[in-house]
Parts: C-alpha cells; sequence; structure tokens
C-alpha cells in the first residue's frame, strides 16, 4: 500500500472510530445506573439458574440475550429490535427440541421478520439526538378492526397448520401465536399498545413451559420459563416508559 493509500485508510478509519465512539456515549448515556442494575440481576439470575439446573450454553445464551434485547426495545432504541432477531433464531432450536412447533413457526415466519422490518422503521423514525424512536401517532379504529380481522384469520389457518404438526398444546400454542402476531404489528407501527399484548403473550408462555417442564419432568429449560417473568416485568416498565415517550414527544411537538 502507498503513502496514499495508507494516509486514506487511517482517515476513514479515525472517521469511523469517532463515530462509534459518539454511538457508543450516547447509548450508555440512554441508561440509566440503576437500570443497569436491575439488568445485572435479572442476567445474574438466568445465568445461576442455567448452571444449577444443567442448561446447555444454547438455552442460557438465548435467555439472556433475549432479556436484554427487550429491555432496549423498552427503551426504545432500535439495536434492541436487532438483538431480539438474533435470540429468536436461537429460541427456533429450543422449541425444536421441545416440539413446540407453533413457536417455531411464529418465530420463522413472524417474530423474525417482524424484527427486521422494525430495525429499518426504527431506525428511520429515530430523534436524530438521542436516536430513540419517535412513538407513532395514534392509530384509528378502522385499522385496530382491519389489523384484527387480518390476524384472526392468520391464527385460524395456521391453527391447522399447527394441529397436521401435532404440536403439543395446540389451543395455547394457536394463542399464543394470534397474540404474538398483533404485537408484532404494533411494534412495526411504533405502538405502546405492543406491550400490553406481550404481556399476554408472556402469561401464554409461561403456562407452555409450565405444562412442559411438568410432563417431561426436564428442569433444564428452568432459564427459559423464567425469563417469562422478566419478560413480563419488563413489559410493564416498556409500556410505561413509552407512554412518557409520547407525552415528551407531544410537547415537543407544540
Amino acid at each position: 500500500m502507498n503513502e496514499y493509500g495508507t494516509s486514506t485508510f487511517k482517515k476513514y478509519y479515525n472517521r469511523a472510530k469517532l463515530i462509534s465512539w459518539i454511538y457508543a456515549k450516547r447509548f450508555l448515556q440512554q441508561i440509566k445506573w440503576y437500570e443497569w442494575l436491575y439488568m445485572f440481576f435479572f442476567e445474574a439470575t438466568l445465568i445461576v439458574l442455567g448452571c444449577v439446573f444443567g442448561s446447555d450454553a444454547l438455552v442460557i445464551i438465548c435467555s439472556t440475550l433475549s432479556v436484554f434485547a427487550i429491555f432496549l426495545t423498552c427503551k426504545g432504541i432500535w439495536i434492541g429490535a436487532l438483538l431480539n432477531a438474533i435470540q429468536a433464531f436461537m429460541y427456533c432450536f429450543i422449541c425444536l427440541n421441545n416440539q413446540f412447533y407453533g413457536e417455531v413457526i411464529t418465530n420463522v415466519c413472524i417474530s423474525i421478520p417482524s424484527y427486521l422490518i422494525s430495525v429499518y422503521t426504527w431506525a428511520k423514525n429515530s430523534n436524530r439526538g438521542n436516536k430513540v424512536v419517535k412513538v407513532s401517532k395514534k392509530i384509528s379504529w378502522k385499522e385496530w378492526l382491519i389489523s384484527f380481522i387480518v390476524v384472526s384469520a392468520i391464527t385460524v389457518a395456521f391453527y391447522f397448520v399447527l394441529r397436521a404438526l401435532n404440536t403439543d398444546n395446540l389451543i395455547w400454542s394457536t394463542i399464543s401465536l394470534g397474540i404474538c402476531i398483533y404485537a408484532f404489528y404494533m411494534m412495526i407501527r411504533r405502538c405502546e399498545y405492543m406491550f400490553l399484548l406481550y404481556i399476554i403473550a408472556n402469561i401464554v408462555g409461561i403456562m407452555l413451559w409450565i405444562f412442559k417442564i411438568i410432563n417431561d419432568k426436564d428442569v433444564s429449560t428452568i432459564p427459559v420459563f423464567a425469563r417469562y417473568f422478566m419478560f413480563t416485568a419488563l413489559n410493564i416498565y416498556g409500556f410505561i416508559n413509552w407512554l412518557n415517550m409520547r407525552k415528551k414527544q407531544n410537547a415537543r411537538n407544540q
């Protein structure tokens, strides 16, 4: 490499390093010290549970990554959607091993594409200063009605697919799928009501894994089960935080 090429490389390298530092600084400033504290508690709890109950590495990594990804989603940071797509891919293998085909279909056909679309829509609609996503405008009753009808039709269609695959806990798996589809649509639309739907989906997920652990007497999936309780707590926080984000956004626009 000649002298000109070396100087050009250094120029772009230094620029990339500066941009990375700015984004890292903004990211750290968005998360308060007590949020880091309870996230450390959540992550440490999942790791300890995984070690105590003999979970494999995939279960532990997926559980810890998913909790952190949900936390970033609650903060309105678009990187959370990207991490969610990664953990959803990992979660598919866990569900396959436990014959939760409904969860696999949800993740492959709905979750992963929705998360990737959200990466784009959230990044495109972020505040310039702190890169936190802008909450969407109020959704009209017509959109609520049309989306409900479409989601219901898709859920009914998937019921027969899941039944053909001999899915465990067919009814609950179908209900979980329908709720998740609606929640992902709200996520793409940048609407805070996605968190309420996620809370309902988490309750269904808790029931699914309780049935699985009791029936199979397999405690190695305890971290996957425990993370749903953490999801519920985080989604409650996320709903409250997004309501505050909407108030601040409306105040700036007035």
